[in-house]
């Protein structure tokens, strides 16, 4: 569980996550050995992860969509675990709705994204129909991580 501080430290590290401890300790008005170990039980407890987080067109993913998948529901688990490894899916989640899975991806060209959809997502044992939305403007793009795996 995290209490006030931590809640704030979070905030910051959000904001700035090279952000020295010094630095936080003084926004805070905690001190040094107060953040360093708040911020260390943070990462050791798996609720906090600081990692860098690219833009993606600038690292080369041009191709941005989300995709609607209709699954059958006693394969749920199955697809979902080969999207998930898939190394050009960066999110996929249980839906509750029209649509059962959704899941988005970045891929260099929109020849691959169209490959992806074509061919490799009704190969899926389980997916019963596919909607694509293809992003052709990023106001605010969500969490993107750079795997050494994609392509």
């Amino acid at each position: 569980m995290i209490d006030e501080i931590d809640r704030k430290l979070i905030l910051e590290l959000q904001k700035d996550g090279r952000c020295s401890y010094s630095v936080l300790a003084r926004r805070l008005r905690i001190s040094v050995s107060t953040v360093s170990r708040r911020i260390e039980r943070l990462l050791r407890d798996n609720i906090i992860v600081i990692t860098a987080v690219p833009d993606p067109a600038s690292v080369g993913y041009l191709a941005f969509a989300m995709i609607a998948l209709d699954v059958e529901m006693e394969k749920m688990d199955d697809v979902c675990a080969e999207l998930v490894a898939h190394p050009s899916v960066y999110f996929t989640g249980v839906s509750v709705g029209r649509f059962d899975v959704l899941t988005c991806v970045h891929f260099p060209s929109s020849e691959m994204l169209f490959d992806f959809v074509r061919n490799e997502l009704p190969r899926i044992d389980g997916v019963r129909q596919v909607e694509t939305f293809y992003i052709v403007e990023s106001k605010k793009h969500p969490l993107f991580l750079l795997r050494e795996d994609a392509l």
